[in-house]
């Protein structure tokens, strides 16, 4: 029930040994946003959690990322993020844009995976990476990385001088995006 998704949220928020969250096959499916955002309230409490990960959810009209910006605000510990496979809307994806933007400096690696977002909706979230310059991990797996995608990552390239692993694996990147992350390379550190 919801109450019960709120004190699973409390427990979680309460916890200071707990390192990973990891939300699979969208385990928020039944119930209403009044139970996610009882749930994450409590997680947003949390201090101690290093890594998190959204595999296999339905994002739209979730409000998931909104009600996590606390947490990840700040949670000065958090060092991974990854999201896979997920289906994304154009709201959900402002959504994790806006929340990257105000999320604490602490990133080191970040992951998106095969994910059902559009091209410009996934430049956004490109660009709203640049403000994490510690980075030294990116992965955009079977992304549909394009023109547009290569342009936004050739600018974040030029601004993460700690980065060590870029995995663009599973992209038809073109010509002129090869280009465009060529020269960043190049230019890099």
């Amino acid at each position: 029930s919801a109450h019960d998704l709120g004190w699973l949220g409390y427990f979680v928020g309460g916890n200071t040994c707990l390192k990973k969250l990891h939300l699979q096959e969208d385990p928020f499916r039944d119930f209403s946003y009044n139970g996610i955002e009882s749930f994450f309230s409590g997680v947003n409490r949390n201090r101690s959690i290093q890594e998190i990960r959204f595999c296999q959810m339905d994002l739209p009209g979730r409000g998931i990322f909104p009600s996590l910006s606390p947490f990840l605000e700040g949670n000065h510990n958090l060092s991974q993020l990854g999201v896979a496979c997920c289906r994304f809307g154009a709201g959900s994806a402002r959504q994790l844009s806006s929340m990257l933007r105000g999320c604490d400096r602490s990133l080191k690696s970040v992951a998106l995976t095969n994910n059902q977002i559009g091209g410009e909706q996934l430049a956004d979230v490109i660009e709203a990476l640049s403000t994490h310059t510690q980075l030294e991990e990116l992965g955009f797996w079977w992304a549909a990385i394009g023109r547009n995608e290569c342009t936004a990552l050739a600018a974040l390239l030029r601004m993460t001088p700690e980065l060590q692993t870029l995995n663009l694996n599973g992209n038809d990147i073109d010509d002129e995006g090869v280009d465009a992350l060529a020269g960043a390379l190049t230019n890099s550190n």
